[in-house]
Parts: structure tokens; C-alpha cells; sequence
């Protein structure tokens, strides 16, 4: 069982490094270049996090604290973050596959429909535009939410129901 997911992981990286891979020449695209200055400032002032005075002020703090993370790393370097959004995109695709396996899809569904989401085309603006970060991750978290649910509902445990909740928030923080 566990050589069949390895198999799938790396076979959904193939096909990300195979339809993505032009992503990292892409510059700036929508609302990027104010993302890009918003961070210089929180850098220098972090209480500018909370600032409407933001040129891109989402109300999406957990998506703009990890943008902001990727800025502190790597600086305004648009080839990163392009990296970090398909990245995200294809772990969101392999945890889709993955949550429907335990919610008892059969592999032949489950693993296609992590696939599809991968190269789905309307993804585009998801997955070109850097400042769109929010989408995937939004799934990552909403995918551990219901992880989490499930563990929780079979072990009746709290740490399981904390986890759901905490992920749950965070994804409704990322992206309502």
C-alpha cells in the first residue's frame, strides 16, 4: 500500500514539474508587485502587518503571514515564489487524493481527482499569479480539517478535535 503512494506522489511530481516548469521564468502578475512592497514594509515595521494602509490587505492573515515568510526567505524573488505555489498546488492535489482514500473513495477516483485538480486549467490565476497563494493553501488546511474530523470521530480524541478546529480556522483565515 505504501509503495502505491509513493508511486502516486512521485508520479503527481512528474506531472507538476512537466506543466508547471515554465513557472519559474514568470515575473509579476496580478496584485504581486504591491504584495512585493507591502512586505518590504512589514519587514521593517511589523505592526504594518495590521495596517489597512496596505496596498494588498486581503483579510486573509495565515495567507499573508506565509507570503510574508516566503518574502523573509527569499527576499522579492518572483522565481520563489512561483516554486512555492506549485508546490503547494501539488501537495493539495496528493492530500485531495488522500483525504477522499479515507473517506473510502476507491483509488481509481481518489487518484485521478488528485490529478485533475493538478492540471485542472481553471487554476490558472491560482497558480500563475503568486499572490494567489491563498487558494492552495486554503485547500491544504481544509483537507487537514476534515483529516482531522475523521481521526476525531474514530478516536474521540481531543487533540484530533483541537487539530480540526485549529486547521479549520486557519483555513478560513487563508481564504474564506
Amino acid at each position: 500500500r505504501w509503495q502505491s503512494a509513493v508511486l502516486y506522489v512521485v508520479t503527481i511530481a512528474i506531472i507538476t514539474v512537466v506543466f508547471f516548469a515554465s513557472l519559474g521564468t514568470l515575473g509579476l502578475n496580478v496584485h504581486d508587485a504591491e504584495m512585493f512592497r507591502d512586505h518590504a514594509r512589514i519587514s521593517q515595521d511589523f505592526s504594518f502587518f495590521f495596517s489597512d494602509g496596505r496596498e494588498q490587505a486581503t483579510g486573509r492573515p495565515v495567507a499573508e503571514l506565509a507570503k510574508w515568510l516566503v518574502f523573509i526567505a527569499r527576499g522579492a524573488d518572483a522565481h520563489s515564489f512561483h516554486i512555492v505555489v506549485v508546490v503547494l498546488h501539488a501537495t493539495a492535489s496528493v492530500l485531495l487524493a488522500f483525504v477522499l482514500l479515507q473517506l473510502g473513495v476507491k483509488t481509481n477516483v481518489s487518484g485521478p481527482t488528485g490529478l485533475l485538480f493538478l492540471i485542472n486549467a481553471s487554476h490558472f490565476q491560482a497558480v500563475h499569479h503568486i499572490s494567489a497563494l491563498d487558494y492552495p493553501l486554503a485547500l491544504i488546511w481544509s483537507m487537514l480539517a476534515v483529516l482531522f474530523f475523521l481521526y476525531a470521530s474514530r478516536h474521540k480524541s481531543l487533540v484530533y478535535w483541537s487539530g480540526c478546529g485549529f486547521c479549520l480556522a486557519c483555513g478560513i483565515w487563508t481564504h474564506m
